[in-house]
């Protein structure tokens, strides 16, 4: 699970500049249950179904996906599940490298 007080990134493209990159690297996760999380750090529209990252072992890992805004300026995310994870890691899904699902 993640650890309390984990800081997380969220990076996607809102509707006031759809054609411009922009994130938060500083975004405290203030709850969690199994499948989702809250997080301070404040979402516009056209986020939603982005990546929530947190850096593990020296690498950014999406962890979860953006859902909602709260009418707290929060941000709720679906946390991303292990067999989720997995079949996403899965070699065979890989179509550049077909040779690896021999």
């Amino acid at each position: 699970d993640l650890p309390e007080g984990s800081a997380f990134a969220v990076v996607g493209y809102n509707h006031l500049r759809p054609h411009l990159l922009s994130g938060r690297l500083d975004c405290p996760r203030l709850e969690a249950s199994d499948w989702q999380m809250l997080i301070d750090c404040p979402v516009r529209p056209g986020k939603s179904g982005g990546p929530v990252l947190e850096m593990r072992e020296g690498a950014w890992t999406v962890v979860g996906v953006v859902s909602q805004a709260t009418r707290d300026g929060q941000m709720v995310a679906v946390k991303v599940l292990p067999w989720v994870m997995a079949a996403l890691t899965e070699p065979c899904l890989d179509r550049l490298q077909p040779e690896s699902c021999e």
